[in-house]
């Protein structure tokens, strides 16, 4: 009967231990697996791409400027859901908001900004 008990016990004690770093090791995972937001920024009237716009992803302390076509990329993002806000030189900052993207997935977007008034 001991003999059965204490195989019982150890039994009981590798399944929990099993069960723990299956846990742990899903955790890393999440962790891990990171994406991307990327896209380009246009001119919205004439379609040209803008270099230099500032672009800033609310709610983190990353920022990006757009490259000499147009694009820029954010890195290493937690999946969930984000804003995005622009500021360039003589032309309306915007936001975009809502932008959701899960893991593994990549998000694509292109902003359009319209020159300011007179």
């Amino acid at each position: 009967m001991k003999k059965v008990l204490v195989f019982t016990v150890i039994i009981l004690i590798l399944s929990l231990l099993s069960v723990f770093a299956g846990d742990e090791n899903n955790n890393r995972k999440s962790e891990t697996q990171n994406t991307v937001i990327k896209g380009n920024v246009i001119d919205k009237s004439t379609g040209e791409t803008l270099s230099g716009v500032c672009i800033k992803l609310v709610g983190t302390d990353l920022t990006a400027y757009s490259d000499l076509e147009g694009k820029f990329e954010f890195n290493n993002i937690k999946p969930g859901k984000y804003e995005i806000t622009t500021s360039y030189i003589s032309y309306e900052n915007i936001s975009v908001e809502e932008i959701s993207h899960l893991i593994s997935e990549t998000c694509s977007l292109t902003i359009g900004l319209s020159p300011l008034k007179n």
